[in-house]
C-alpha cells in the first residue's frame, strides 16, 4: 500500500502543478488606490499603487511570466482596462498606428497621468497584464472611453462583470 501510495506521488504532484497554472490567470477581485504612473496608450497604463499589501496581491495570483509587468521598487503594475480596445497609438509595428489612437491615447495622458486612481482588477491578459477597471473619483475610465468615441464596448473575451449595464448605456445601446 505504502509504495502504491509513494508511485503515484510524482503523478499527484503534476496534476496539483498543472490545475496550479491552469488557476493562475484568474483571481480573486482585487481593489486599490494609486497614481497613474504612465499612460501607454488610450487602454493600457502603469499604476504605483499605494498599499503594499495590494501590490503584493496582485503579484502573487500573477501567472507565470507577468513579473515583466511589475515594478517592486515602484510597487507599481501595468493595467490593461477592460471591455475597451482603443486604437493603437504606440504599437511596436509603426504601420498600425492611426491618428484616433493617438487622440485616445492623449486624451487618457490628460485623465490619468499623475493623477491619482481607483482599479478594480479580475484576472490577467495572455500577456499577463492585470484586466482592471479604473476609476477617477466616480468616474469610470472605460465609460468614459466609451461615451467620448474613443473605443466600443469590446465584449469579445465576456461582459464587463461589475459595468456591463453602464457599458452599454454608454455605447448607446
Amino acid at each position: 500500500m505504502i509504495k502504491a501510495i509513494f508511485a503515484l506521488a510524482p503523478r499527484i504532484v503534476l496534476i496539483m502543478m498543472a490545475v496550479a497554472s491552469a488557476t493562475a490567470s484568474a483571481m480573486d477581485m482585487v481593489e486599490g488606490d494609486g497614481l497613474v504612473y504612465r499612460v501607454i496608450d488610450g487602454d493600457t497604463y502603469i499604476v504605483n499603487v499605494e498599499a503594499p499589501s495590494t501590490y503584493r496581491t496582485l503579484l502573487a495570483t500573477a501567472p507565470p511570466g507577468a513579473g515583466k509587468h511589475f515594478n517592486p521598487h515602484y510597487k507599481s503594475f501595468k493595467i490593461r482596462l477592460a471591455n475597451v480596445d482603443t486604437p493603437e497609438s504606440v504599437h511596436v509595428d509603426a504601420s498600425r498606428n492611426t491618428p484616433a489612437g493617438k487622440k485616445a491615447s492623449a486624451f487618457a495622458k490628460e485623465l490619468l497621468e499623475g493623477k491619482f486612481v481607483s482599479f478594480k482588477c479580475w484576472t490577467f491578459d495572455k500577456y499577463g497584464r492585470a484586466i482592471c477597471s479604473v476609476s477617477k473619483g466616480s468616474e469610470d475610465v472605460g465609460e468614459t472611453l466609451i461615451r467620448g468615441g474613443f473605443t466600443k464596448y469590446e465584449t469579445r473575451w465576456g461582459t464587463h462583470p461589475y459595468l456591463h449595464e453602464r457599458y452599454l448605456r454608454a455605447a448607446g445601446q
